[in-house]
């Protein structure tokens, strides 16, 4: 007859089967050594964390109580408890588990985090902002403290001093990305555009496998009008990541803002080959078949993305545009499109040509607005050029 294994082993047993995965043995073990010491605190809490790597959120949520009832003391079972009502959307219920644990361990800082955390995913942001700092003075050189406060003092609407709080951060933690994200965004969000460039590409030297200093760097760019350098950003961070969606409609945008419509519509059409469930791309796609006097196409298009997207307001807004163009323009579709030729034109510089088009247009079809508008921009930029000289 074998000797019985002791509970130490038995506890020991069963941590080795986590550690190798064999996770429902690794519960039976841990359910049998309950069922025999129920009180022994290494038991319960490695079977309620078997629940927990399990994503059993229930069963974690009665395994952590049944710790927090046999030691009271142990903040670990209050942060549990916490969380698995988290896991289970019981929001309320875990910050109020939080809130007690916090004025129980008011400098735990596993327990200040959780309490922080329960505030955000509730949206009561001011909460959350005085939770975050009291972590910030227990704590001060944790990052997530001061990472905490400047996305609530965002939601706040309070830029400049999210901005501030980022900015210290930044200086304290020079290598750290989300810190160096933050920043970076509260620059965004204020307009900032040379900042935010400057941010992202600090950000790009410390992390430069990842696509977002890169995409944001291209953002700014455009934001600050440079958009021959923000089509070279995206250009290259298709190159290194061909299938994200981010840096493809960055790169698609540029060319639309250049007015390079026919590479637009290609990298728009690229972009909807490789995240087809995204209505941007088409939403893209309309858009700059609209611009280039492709009515029956731009509606194709809208008509389609309204099978697959039939409540977004974009996708709605585009179909009624193209639409009532098409019906606007009804035999003046070569008039649309000399005048979209003339707009390159005029960006290109060649405003002799340019205004030939559209005087030629105005003879023809004296109701075109848009000619009008464009010889008046033609106008403008020569007065201009007579100035500087």
């Amino acid at each position: 007859m074998g000797v019985p294994y002791s509970m130490d082993d038995l506890v020991d047993r069963a941590n080795r089967l986590i550690e190798s995965g064999k996770l429902l043995q690794a519960e039976s073990v841990f359910q049998e050594v309950c069922s025999r010491w129920p009180n022994n605190v290494h038991a319960l809490t490695g079977y309620a964390r078997v629940a927990v790597l399990q994503m059993h959120w229930a069963d974690a949520l009665v395994r952590w109580r049944q710790l927090a009832d046999v030691m009271p003391d142990n903040p670990q079972a209050w942060i549990g408890q916490g969380n698995a009502l988290i896991a289970l959307g019981e929001l309320a219920k875990a910050d109020a588990v939080f809130q007690e644990a916090c004025s129980r361990w008011p400098d735990n800082v596993p327990v200040l985090t959780g309490c922080a955390r329960a505030a955000v995913l509730q949206k009561r942001w001011t909460d959350a902002l005085d939770r975050w700092r009291q972590l910030a003075d227990v704590m001060p050189d944790n990052p997530q403290a001061w990472i905490g406060q400047g996305n609530a003092l965002i939601e706040l609407g309070k830029l400049a001093k999210a901005d501030a709080v980022f900015q210290e951060a930044c200086s304290r933690w020079p290598d750290n990305v989300p810190v160096l994200t933050g920043c970076a965004r509260a620059a965004v969000l204020q307009k900032h555009w040379t900042e935010a460039l400057d941010r992202w590409q600090r950000m790009a030297v410390v992390a430069p496998d990842n696509p977002q200093p890169w995409i944001g760097q291209g953002n700014a760019l455009i934001g600050l009008a440079e958009f021959e350098r923000a089509e070279a950003v995206f250009q290259e961070a298709c190159t290194h990541w061909p299938d994200n969606v981010h840096a493809l409609a960055g790169y698609a945008r540029t060319a639309a803002l250049l007015k390079r419509r026919a590479d637009a519509l290609q990298r728009w059409r690229r972009m909807a080959t490789v995240a087809p469930g995204n209505p941007q791309s088409w939403i893209g796609q309309g858009n700059v078949l609209i611009k280039m006097g492709e009515f029956d196409q731009a509606v194709s298009v809208f008509e389609e993305a309204r099978l697959r997207w039939p409540d977004n307001a974009h996708v709605l807004s585009g179909y009624a545009q193209a639409v009532e163009l098409r019906q606007h323009w009804a035999g003046t579709l070569e008039f649309w499109r000399r005048l979209e030729k003339a707009d390159e034109l005029i960006e290109s510089g060649e405003l002799d040509s340019a205004e030939r088009l559209c005087l030629s247009s105005q003879a023809e079809c004296p109701n075109l607005l848009k000619a009008f508008s464009l010889h008046h921009i033609i106008l403008e930029r020569r007065r201009r050029m007579r100035d500087r000289q």
